[in-house]
Parts: structure tokens; sequence; C-alpha cells
């Protein structure tokens, strides 16, 4: 290869930069994680190293509970980018070499956050936790192998706008598998025998907008509350599959014969989703989130439409955005029971924590990260429709105002008894924009 030729290739992003920097990143965000909330006990080393013997002398009993899968899914990246940051670039072989030697390195760095939790009171020290950490490591060093240099060169096209048609095909298993995902957590599955008692708890519902009577008075009582929330969050889900659909070039015919098209997938879509939650445990049916899904998909394949015409995007994303800001601060702020007192107001803000994702680590982790998606995807349509036509990609005029947003929301909450603001969320959301801002370049691009 020539070498300047080489040289603009390795130049391109991501590069071994972009790896290492992301490899730093998210090994500082997985031992973050480990060592909330950084209440340390003293303990003297020699004691430290007796009890670390005592858990290495523990059996590894690998199990399929969700301790076991968090452990291992959140070290995956760290195997992955570690291995991109030695790999990216080289040939085949090299990169097996790298891998292989990288996974005791990994198994050291899983040794290390657990003799350090042995000083956490909060925190358990366990083999378990070791071996599900290395094995995931392990998991993200074969991934690299496998889709590394692949990946590298789908995030390149996407990056010059190159390629467009093959990096849609390539997100929609991606994206298939996110939203499966998403609507089976916990994992709690059951088999069909169960239908009738989720029936009779009122977890079955077939007729939209309504929860059934004979069901118990709490739960009818906690869907009403949550029906606006959970409806934005159903939107967000399917509405990237409308942009995705735009981006495939289908329907050909953009007529209302392609409008029902697409409105028939994404009644298939919805309802594939909807029925995959009759076997989990934690999940209802509801064909309200049918239609709301459907409505989602076609709402998301005909801003796609607008974004290719300016004209149509001057007249409606304003409005249209406008719109999505309120139902937002809606579904964040209800039930509006601001506080006026000043004593009660001053007692409220004691609860904000400035820790960033400690308000999540309180919770079950796979409820946490499945809480963490839903508030990126409802700023995927604030992504959607700040982003105007023309070239390049607007990461500032989309990044500054959806974290003004995000912020605004949070100090609204601070008001709110029924609420509390966290950083993490200021955190989490302008990554959903930033998601619909690149959504909406690359469909631009493949109509072009």
């Amino acid at each position: 290869m020539n070498p300047t030729l080489e040289r603009d290739y390795r130049a391109q992003f991501p590069n071994r930069r972009t790896y290492f920097c992301l490899a730093i990143g998210f090994t500082l965000l997985v031992m973050y994680g480990c060592f909330v909330p950084f209440e340390f006990r003293s303990l003297s080393l020699p004691d430290a190293i007796e009890k670390f013997q005592v858990v290495l002398s523990q059996p590894i009993q690998p199990t399929l509970n969700s301790d076991w899968l968090i452990n291992i899914v959140m070290c995956i990246p760290v195997g992955f980018l570690w291995a991109g940051f030695w790999g990216v670039d080289r040939s085949r072989w090299l990169q097996s070499i790298v891998c292989i030697v990288l996974i005791p390195f990994l198994m050291l760095f899983s040794a290390g956050i657990e003799f350090t939790q042995l000083f956490i009171p909060k925190r358990v020290s366990s083999i378990q936790d070791i071996a599900a950490n290395t094995f995931g490591g392990a998991v993200g060093c074969l991934s690299w192998l496998l889709f590394g240099t692949a990946s590298t060169d789908l995030i390149r096209r996407i990056d010059q706008l190159q390629g467009t048609a093959n990096v849609w095909r390539k997100l929609v298993p991606i994206y298939l598998i996110g939203l499966i995902l998403l609507h089976t957590t916990p994992f709690d599955l059951v088999d069909f025998g169960f239908l009738k008692v989720k029936w009779k708890d009122g977890n079955i519902r077939f007729i939209p907008f309504h929860f059934p009577e004979f069901a118990p008075e709490h739960l009818r009582k906690l869907w009403k509350e949550q029906f606006l929330e959970k409806t934005f969050f159903n939107i967000g889900y399917f509405f990237p599959a409308g942009l995705i659909l735009a981006g495939l070039d289908w329907p050909r015919n953009k007529n209302s014969l392609g409008a029902l098209k697409v409105i028939g997938a994404g009644f298939v879509l919805a309802a594939f989703i909807e029925c995959l939650q009759l076997t989990v445990f934690s999940r209802a049916f509801e064909a309200t989130d049918i239609i709301t899904g459907t409505l989602a998909v076609a709402f998301g394949w005909s801003m796609s439409q607008l974004m290719t015409k300016p004209d149509g995007v001057i007249r409606l994303r304003i409005p249209l955005l406008l719109l999505w800001v309120v139902g937002l601060m809606v579904m964040n702020w209800q039930p509006f029971n601001f506080l006026e007192d000043a004593v009660a107001l001053r007692s409220n803000r004691k609860g904000f924590n400035w820790m960033p994702f400690v308000d999540y680590y309180e919770h079950d982790y796979l409820d946490a990260f499945y809480k963490m998606f839903q508030k990126m995807l409802v700023f995927v349509p604030i992504g959607v429709l700040l982003t105007k036509p023309g070239p390049g990609l607007p990461w500032l005029k989309i990044l500054i105002p959806s974290l003004a947003l995000a912020v605004g929301i949070e100090a609204g909450q601070n008001y709110l008894p029924s609420h509390y603001p966290t950083i993490s969320d200021v955190l989490i959301e302008p990554i959903g924009a930033l998601a619909g801002m690149l959504l909406v370049r690359l469909v631009q691009k493949s109509r072009s």
C-alpha cells in the first residue's frame, strides 16, 4: 500500500486514537459503576489480602441470573475496544495474537476491581464476578475478531456518508435485536400456560386505551398514571423503524399506497413485539402499544420524506418540535404538583445527587439499562426535528439545544415532590438527539 494512502486511511474516524479514548472512557465507566457509592472503609492490606484469598477459593458456578449477565455484558465493550485499539487496521493474525494476550490482562483488571470492592461496605466481592467479567472481556475480543474490521468500515462509511444503502441494511438487525431485548427484559420467561394468570391480572389487554375492569384496582390506577409516559416511550421505540424504512428506500412509491405499506409494516412489527411479551412474566400485552407503535413507524417515515424537502421542513419542523418538547415536559412533570413553599422546596432539593448514574445503580442493573435506553430513544425525534437539510454533521447544533432541554426538564423536576432531578438523564438524553441527527443525514444521503 502507498504510505501516503495508508496514513490517510488510518487517519479516518474511527482510528487507533478513537479506540484508545473509547477504551479508556469505557474502562473508567465500568470502574465507576463497580465502585459507587464510593463509601470506603478502613481495612489493612494484610486483612484485605486474606479476605481476597477466601474469595478466590470459592467455586465458580455459572448461572443465568441478572448479575451474571450484566457482568458479562458490561465487559464485552471493554474487551472489544481494547482489542480495537491494538488491532485496528492490522492483519488478522496480529489481531488474533492481540486478543489472546489481552484476555489475561482483562482477568487481572476484573480481579483488581473485586479486590477494591473489599474496601466498600455496600459491595460484595465474588469470584463469580471475576469469572463473568473475564468471560465478557473474552467475548468482546472474539467479537472484534469477527466483526471489528467490518464495524470499523461501517462507521467510516457513516462518518463519510458513503455507501449508505449498505449501512441501512446492517442497521436493520441491530435495531431489531435491540428492540427485542428492550421488550423482553428482565427475561423472566414463562410458558403459555401462564397466560390465564396474566389475563386475570389485567396484563393482557385487547381493547385499546382501556384497562380491564376486573383487574385489581391498584393496577388500574397505576396504568392511568403511567399511560402518557408509556405512550411516549413506545413512540420512541418505533420511531427509528420509520427512518430505517426510508433509508432502505422502501416502499419505492411515496404516494398513499406507499404510506399504507409503511403502516402495514409498522403494525406487523409492533404486533410481533407485543406477542413476544406474552411469555414474559413482568411484561404486558397491550393493543394500545400496537396502535401507537404503528403510528410511530408511520411518523418516522413521514418525517424522513419531509427532511428531503426543505420547504416542507421549514413549514412543519418547528411546530412538530415544539409539540414534542411540550409532550416531554408533560411526561416528566406530571402531575404538576409544583412546590411553592420555600421550606418544602429546600427540603426537596436535598434529594438532588450530582454523582452520575448513582440513581440507576440503586435499582436492578437490567432495569437501569432499560430506563437509560428509554431516555435516549425519546430524544431521537428531537435530533430529527432539529436537523436541517445540508452537508456535514452539525454535532454542536444538535447537542447544545438537546442538552439545554434536558437541563430544563431536570430543573423543573427539582420543584416536584414526586420527582427527583438527576444529572444522569442530562448526560444520557442528548445521545438520542445525536442519533436522530445521524439517521436524518443518512436518509438525506441515500436520497441524493
